[in-house]
């Protein structure tokens, strides 16, 4: 009975991820904020059963199959407990897919993750920067030892300069899950910790 129940069932840990502090102006107003989004990964245990279905999984996705073995080969290498990124910033249409497939891909998670939001789209692009994933090179320096593999980073400007300040601190939430991989049972959580906020000097309209 036990055996049959831990095949059916087993212990997941989902990375909640800590959203970036905002970025304000001299009198407050927002200049960069977050919206919401979110990235599909899988669990590495499961690889298997992605690349014997990689045609079926590129084309749900609208990917080309050459970008997912990218993908899935640039995170092979990575610590086993970090699952490997299939694809960012899921559409209505992508989540449907991946609905709809849980049975052929029980390994395959979506995560909840915060985007960084520019409000005022190019303007002051120069002075504020943009966020991207760390690469191996960087995760090597000691600027980023705190990071780990798969953490978005300040990449330039004001965003690079004060990522300490603006990164926060991810949580993780520990769930029991099916043979299909869906959630049956949570069984703990520690909540994300935000980065905090940022006041710039400038001014937001003398700026526009």
């Amino acid at each position: 009975y036990y055996k049959e129940l831990a095949e059916k069932n087993q212990v997941r840990s989902i990375t909640l991820v800590a959203p970036r502090g905002k970025i304000l102006d001299r009198n407050g107003k927002i200049i960069v904020d977050n919206r919401p989004s979110f990235t599909l990964s899988l669990m590495r245990e499961h690889l298997s059963s992605i690349e014997s279905s990689v045609n079926l999984l590129a084309s749900g996705l609208n990917l080309e199959v050459d970008f997912l073995k990218s993908q899935v080969e640039k995170h092979r290498h990575q610590p086993s407990y970090l699952p490997i990124v299939i694809k960012e910033d899921l559409t209505a249409a992508d989540l449907a897919f991946i609905e709809s497939h849980r049975l052929e891909f029980p390994g395959l998670d979506v995560i909840r993750q915060p985007r960084r939001f520019y409000r005022e789209g190019q303007l002051a692009a120069h002075l504020l920067g943009y966020v991207g994933e760390i690469s191996e090179k960087q995760l090597e320096t000691e600027e980023f030892r705190y990071c780990k593999a798969g953490d978005f980073i300040g990449k330039a400007g004001v965003e690079r300069v004060y990522n300490r300040i603006l990164t926060g601190v991810d949580g993780e939430r520990r769930v029991m899950v099916d043979s299909r991989g869906r959630e049956v049972a949570v069984l703990d959580s520690v909540e994300p910790v935000p980065g905090n906020d940022l006041r710039l000097t400038i001014d937001l309209d003398i700026q526009r």
